[in-house]
């Protein structure tokens, strides 16, 4: 008797937790309908058709959609307009699923976070996802969820993103180079980007009748910047703003910033307004508040946006910015592998083997930043950050900074920010870890309180098969290498120095392990290659002795530096990571620039009887003006244009890279240049020391192949002179770049003026 009750309980019971799972259930099966508004947009129409697109991959049920209100349905659709923000909401209510965001853009993203959030779909890159199998999808139905990211625009700038909108989309990134269409939801332009001034005010239109709207240098007016300060020019620029905003529809921000220079204009209204807010960026502020006001009275929701760069990045002092401002902040600068929030608490450092900025001081660069990013918060409602991911110099040498990659957003997401721009590496599909950082990126510009571990590995496992442990340890070793070890790491290194040899081959002994574990994998073992060969190029830039006992104890396939170089070509190009640095393919030896003469042939070519091949000449203007200077027509210069440089500059203000002519001349038999530079001065005031300097610089030694400098004495106000520099060696150079720029003597002269190079082949 007591066992047949007892029997009798448990049935009962059983029967009371199956009722219990069914009434506090909802399950999607094949019958289920997605309902969408009659006026759906074409957004919310987008974000109905992933839903069921994911489903029937997950179940194999194709879910119908309807505008018809069904019970037991999933209701999709967007809770405001195309003004509200990208915030989500999964929720349950009189027996419907909701799926719905504050926008028809956070429509969509509502559905991928449901997506990932409850049905453990994930989206690694652009041709690997997750997808569970489910016979049946049964959730609890007292999910009530709602998040609204914390940065208003979201960009991790990675090839994956922008050149597939859809991968981008799927990570909820949303802007300016996402380039998704508003069928799709849309993302947020940033009118104009950066450096804008000169779009607003062109100086071939206003140079001539308003020299004042640009900056006073050395006495003259020259249009490099604005003259912050100058009222009519305010005006005008306010005017050109509301003009290029009346093109668009629905604008969110515009850029109105200074160029890419550190120029500061020498007027009386702009060095008072320096001394009065104890920063360039005081005038700057005050320029950008007036354009704001005048933007406001017709644009009330669009933000006027302008940078704090390199000599402004120093918040100004006794000044606030309008509420319709966004301030950039840009951290170029920084030290890549500790975080801003740490404020260089681990120095002294020593710079690794990359290009060190000569205006900061490394030791206290993060501290430095973080105090001007503060200082601009408690000034300005609105930040915005350039943050930068990549190493510019290479992007095949490995960029140390996973570990920072949380706190440093988290910190921004502090400090008033509400919009980012991640530079990565724009160039390569999937070169040195760039798919799992971007990975990593647009998770956490979603949520930065994200699980970074946990979504490392998710990854490598997903994407790196049974080879992921591996990758996991390279990781390791190349963070330990640099955090927390004394060492300042920029934007550019151009070697793997910062790693000891034994860290190196152990990490190459790994990369060849968990290519044998993924041999049967084709995908996997193709995504480890990437990632192995592109680490190979820091083994390629060794010194002999350390490339001999990688070669040896690695057992390379490969014999010499050339062969490999060969090989690694081939190889990155033909796997889409063909680019060896910004804008710069690997294969740029093969497309030298056009070698051009001018009409004006020198007269000691002519003396000499140098033949018309071994001669040529480089025109003030294919150098490429990178920072002040003035580049003009002038009817006695060889090609009829000049640029005229400061001799205050001493940054590169000039720049010509000779590398594909370089291999040429060597496949000719040359071995050197003789360098001549034609060119005269500007209100010479004397003869004392050195006015500008001529220099070709090698990327991959990062060091000067050649090198020296323009003496006063040699040149006059009144016609070019011709003046030679010396002989440059080829040697093994294999990335040389031509360039010119001053040399901090500002009592010499006014200007050096420059018409052309003139180089004889040896």
């Amino acid at each position: 008797m007591k066992v047949v009750i007892l029997l009798k309980s448990l049935f009962v019971l059983l029967f009371i937790l199956m009722f219990s799972v069914s009434l506090f259930a909802f399950s999607i099966t094949k019958n289920t309908n997605v309902v969408i508004k009659e006026n759906a947009t074409e957004a919310e129409k987008y974000a109905a058709e992933e839903f069921i697109k994911y489903i029937e991959k997950i179940t194999g049920n194709k879910l119908n959609i309807t505008t018809t209100e069904t019970p037991k349905s999933v209701y999709i659709s967007a809770l405001g307009d195309e003004t509200g923000d990208d915030g989500v909401n999964i929720n349950f209510k009189d027996n419907n699923l909701y799926i719905q965001g504050n926008s028809p853009r956070g429509t969509i993203y509502s559905v991928y976070e449901f997506l990932v959030k409850y049905l453990g779909v994930e989206f690694y890159t652009k041709d690997i996802e997750k997808i569970p199998s489910k016979k049946a999808i049964v959730l609890s139905n007292n999910i009530n969820y709602s998040y609204t990211p914390s940065f208003m625009s979201r960009e991790a700038y990675y090839r994956g993103n922008n050149a597939y909108p859809e991968f981008a989309l799927k990570h909820k990134l949303n802007g300016n180079h996402n380039y998704i269409s508003e069928e799709m939801g849309g993302h947020i332009e940033l009118i104009n980007w950066c450096h804008s001034s000169m779009v607003y005010l062109p100086p071939e239109k206003y140079m001539n009748e308003h020299p004042e709207f640009y900056s006073l240098v050395t006495g003259r007016r020259v249009p490099i910047q604005l003259c912050w300060t100058n009222k009519e020019m305010q005006k005008e620029l306010a005017k050109r703003v509301i003009e290029i905003l009346d093109s668009y529809n629905n604008p969110k921000i515009i850029d109105v910033s200074q160029m890419d220079n550190t120029t500061e204009c020498e007027c009386e209204n702009c060095r008072a307004a320096k001394e009065k807010y104890a920063s360039p960026a005081g005038a700057l502020v005050e320029m950008i508040n007036y354009v704001a006001g005048e933007v406001k009275k017709k644009y009330p929701n669009v933000y006027v946006e302008t940078l704090a760069y390199q000599h402004t990045l120093p918040a100004p002092k006794g000044i606030t910015c309008a509420d319709n401002v966004i301030i950039r902040v840009c951290d170029i600068e920084n030290n890549f592998c500790e975080p801003i929030a740490e404020k260089s608490a681990f120095g002294p450092y020593t710079p690794v083997n990359g290009r060190n900025w000569g205006y900061i001081d490394t030791q206290t660069i993060n501290k430095v930043f973080a105090d001007n990013l503060e200082a601009w918060a408690n000034i300005c409602k609105s930040l915005y950050v350039w943050d930068y991911t990549v190493n510019f110099s290479n992007c095949h040498i490995v960029h140390p900074n996973l570990h920072i990659l949380k706190p440093n957003l988290q910190y921004f997401r502090d400090h008033n920010v509400i919009a980012m721009f991640e530079q990565g590496d724009y160039y390569n599909e999937g070169s040195t870890f760039n798919e799992l950082k971007n990975f990593l990126i647009s998770k956490l510009l979603w949520n930065p309180d994200e699980d970074v571990d946990k979504l490392k590995e998710d990854f490598c496992k997903n994407v790196y098969g049974k080879g992921y442990k591996e990758i996991l340890k390279i990781i390791d070793i190349y963070t330990n290498a640099v955090y927390h070890k004394g060492l300042y790491y920029p934007t550019y290194v151009y070697d793997m120095e910062w790693m000891t040899e034994d860290d190196y081959v152990k990490s190459v002994k790994l990369f060849q392990e968990a290519l044998k574990k993924t041999e049967k994998d084709e995908q996997a073992n193709t995504k480890i290659n990437n990632i192995y060969i592109s680490f190979l190029y820091g083994w390629y830039v060794m010194n002999d002795e350390k490339f001999d006992r990688v070669l040896m104890e690695c057992k390379l396939p490969w014999n010499d530096k050339e062969e490999f170089s060969e090989y690694f070509e081939k190889y990155i190009i033909a796997h889409g990571n063909g680019y060896i640095s910004e804008g710069k393919p690997i294969d740029f030896v093969a497309a030298a620039y056009e070698l051009k003469k001018s009409d004006k042939t020198p007269q000691f070519i002519i003396d000499n009887n140098i033949k018309d091949e071994d001669w040529f000449e480089i025109d003030s203007l294919d150098f490429g003006l990178h920072a002040i200077g003035v580049q003009r027509e002038e009817k006695d210069a060889s090609f009829g244009t000049v640029t005229d440089l400061y001799p205050t500059q001493t940054e590169w203000s000039m720049q010509r890279s000779v590398s594909g002519n370089i291999v040429n001349f060597k496949k000719a038999g040359k071995t050197s240049l003789d360098v001549y530079v034609e060119c005269k001065t500007v209100n010479k005031h004397n003869d004392i020391g050195d006015i500008a300097t001529l220099g070709v610089w090698d990327y991959n030694t990062n060091s000067n192949r050649f090198k020296n400098n323009i003496a006063a004495k040699d040149l006059n106000d009144n016609s070019f002179n011709i003046i030679y520099l010396g002989n440059f060696e080829f040697g093994d150079c294999k990335d040389g770049t031509f360039y010119m720029c001053g040399v901090n003597n500002p009592d010499c002269a006014e200007a050096i003026t420059i018409d052309r190079v003139i180089c004889v082949l040896k």
